[in-house]
Protein backbone atom coordinates (compact mmCIF):
# COMPACT_ATOMS: atom_id res chain seq x y z
CA UNK A 1 0.00 0.00 0.00
CA UNK A 2 2.48 2.37 0.74
CA UNK A 3 4.46 2.14 -2.42
CA UNK A 4 0.87 2.62 -4.49
CA UNK A 5 0.45 5.15 -2.42
CA UNK A 6 4.64 6.79 -3.43
CA UNK A 7 3.54 6.08 -6.90
CA UNK A 8 0.14 7.65 -6.91
CA UNK A 9 1.48 11.38 -6.03
CA UNK A 10 4.65 11.01 -8.50
CA UNK A 11 5.15 12.76 -11.41
CA UNK A 12 8.63 12.98 -13.46
CA UNK A 13 9.72 14.17 -16.96
CA UNK A 14 12.87 15.17 -18.79
CA UNK A 15 14.83 16.97 -21.35
CA UNK A 16 16.25 20.17 -22.53
CA UNK A 17 15.52 23.55 -21.17
CA UNK A 18 15.73 27.55 -21.87
CA UNK A 19 15.27 30.34 -19.72
CA UNK A 20 14.70 33.94 -20.25
CA UNK A 21 15.67 36.14 -17.10
CA UNK A 22 13.78 39.00 -18.32
CA UNK A 23 10.76 37.00 -18.09
CA UNK A 24 11.35 35.18 -15.16
CA UNK A 25 10.39 31.74 -16.96
CA UNK A 26 12.01 28.29 -17.75
CA UNK A 27 10.38 26.63 -21.07
CA UNK A 28 11.06 22.59 -20.47
CA UNK A 29 11.23 20.97 -23.10
CA UNK A 30 9.88 17.03 -23.04
CA UNK A 31 11.72 14.50 -23.93
CA UNK A 32 10.82 11.62 -21.73
CA UNK A 33 8.08 11.50 -18.99
CA UNK A 34 5.93 9.15 -17.18
CA UNK A 35 2.58 10.72 -19.11
CA UNK A 36 3.73 9.72 -22.72
CA UNK A 37 1.69 12.23 -23.62
CA UNK A 38 3.61 14.65 -22.62
CA UNK A 39 6.37 13.82 -24.40
CA UNK A 40 7.11 16.19 -27.34
CA UNK A 41 5.43 19.55 -25.45
CA UNK A 42 6.97 22.53 -24.28
CA UNK A 43 5.82 23.35 -20.57
CA UNK A 44 6.66 27.09 -19.11
CA UNK A 45 7.32 27.25 -15.54
CA UNK A 46 7.88 30.88 -13.93
CA UNK A 47 11.31 30.33 -12.05
CA UNK A 48 12.46 32.57 -8.69
CA UNK A 49 15.93 32.00 -7.52
CA UNK A 50 16.42 34.07 -3.73
CA UNK A 51 20.11 32.80 -2.54
CA UNK A 52 20.06 28.88 -2.36
CA UNK A 53 16.23 28.40 -3.42
CA UNK A 54 14.91 27.72 -6.26
CA UNK A 55 11.40 27.74 -7.16
CA UNK A 56 9.73 26.95 -9.73
CA UNK A 57 5.69 27.31 -10.68
CA UNK A 58 2.88 26.59 -12.87
CA UNK A 59 0.38 28.99 -14.55
CA UNK A 60 -2.84 28.17 -12.74
CA UNK A 61 -4.32 24.85 -14.42
CA UNK A 62 -7.91 23.64 -14.34
CA UNK A 63 -8.05 20.60 -12.25
CA UNK A 64 -11.75 19.63 -11.08
CA UNK A 65 -13.51 22.63 -11.28
CA UNK A 66 -10.79 25.03 -9.70
CA UNK A 67 -7.38 26.44 -10.84
CA UNK A 68 -4.36 24.77 -9.43
CA UNK A 69 -1.07 26.09 -9.19
CA UNK A 70 1.77 23.42 -8.47
CA UNK A 71 5.16 24.45 -6.68
CA UNK A 72 8.37 22.66 -6.84
CA UNK A 73 11.56 24.31 -4.47
CA UNK A 74 15.13 22.95 -5.04
CA UNK A 75 17.41 24.38 -2.39
CA UNK A 76 21.50 24.02 -2.50
CA UNK A 77 22.83 22.41 0.90
CA UNK A 78 26.44 23.71 1.13
CA UNK A 79 28.54 20.90 2.62
CA UNK A 80 31.79 21.08 4.74
CA UNK A 81 33.72 22.91 2.46
CA UNK A 82 37.29 22.64 5.17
Amino acid sequence: MEALAAFDGYLAYAGSYETDERAGTVLHRVEWSLLPNWIGLTMMRYAVLEGDRLTLSTPALPVGGERFIARLVWERIRGDEG
